[in-house]
């Protein structure tokens, strides 16, 4: 019923891309082409392989992922899935410690970085959940063993993300708010951490010391799109190491 009603208004009005309004486009070539430019962030404590971006958070790729995250435009969802997919296949082959998941019974675990009940009640959603579950699904197709697990939570963080825009003053908002849901064990567990937007990496960095503290052997972490710091113009194929 929601595909069909989603038709419909598509009939009675056309959409345009989500980053560039292009018409008919539900993100046109040009800008799904900005997430494919995959950014290095850096190592984190713990990681195998650090943090990774599909594109820069700004202009269309800003556009885009907003609508999707913020005013659930979930036609989105499969392109940006697609887009982590790509990124995620060229990360795990070129990380030694990834060969294992491909074609045998040793699933990688997918992590949706959490989202605070605040955000869930606001959005409906959760919104890294599908995405990852499509993620997993792509990432099965081309012979890796994958399974999603809702490993993390956040309760009780202060304050929105918007509000703090320093690595400390991030780290400081959610240390002690994230933690691994009962009953979910990750030890020995090869973990691989997804997120939207990375800013300061703090939330990253703390989801991924969590899991290290907990035995899980963690790879890393991948995210749809990373902020530069204010004045950065950062070129394309840029190593960034924190």
């Amino acid at each position: 019923m929601r595909a069909l009603a989603r038709e419909l208004l598509n009939l009675l009005l056309p959409r345009g891309c989500a980053g560039c309004d292009r018409p008919d486009w539900v993100l046109c070539p040009d800008c799904q082409a900005l997430l494919a430019d995959h950014r290095q962030l850096g190592l984190l404590p713990g990681s195998a392989i650090g943090a990774y971006s599909c594109g820069l958070y700004r202009g269309p790729v800003r556009r885009a992922i907003l609508a999707w995250k913020d005013h659930g435009d979930e036609e989105c969802e499969p392109i940006l899935a697609e887009a982590l997919a790509q990124l995620a296949v060229e990360v795990l082959q070129a990380c030694p410690a990834s060969q294992s998941h491909q074609s045998t019974d040793r699933p990688l675990l997918l992590l949706p970085a959490p989202s605070s009940g605040r955000s869930m009640r606001a959005r409906g959603r959760w919104q890294m959940l599908p995405l990852v579950r499509m993620l997993s699904r792509l990432l099965r197709a081309q012979g890796y063993e994958t399974r999603v697990c809702r490993a993390l939570s956040l309760r009780g963080a202060p304050g929105k993300a918007v509000q703090t825009t320093g690595s400390g003053q991030r780290s400081q908002r959610i240390k002690g708010h994230v933690s691994i849901r009962p009953g979910i064990a990750v030890a020995g567990q090869s973990v691989l951490l997804l997120d939207d937007i990375i800013t300061t990496g703090a939330t990253m960095g703390e989801c991924l010391s969590l899991l290290d503290d907990a035995g899980a052997h963690v790879l890393g972490g991948l995210a749809l799109a990373w902020t530069p710091p204010p004045g950065d113009t950062p070129e394309s194929g840029d190593s960034l190491a924190q």
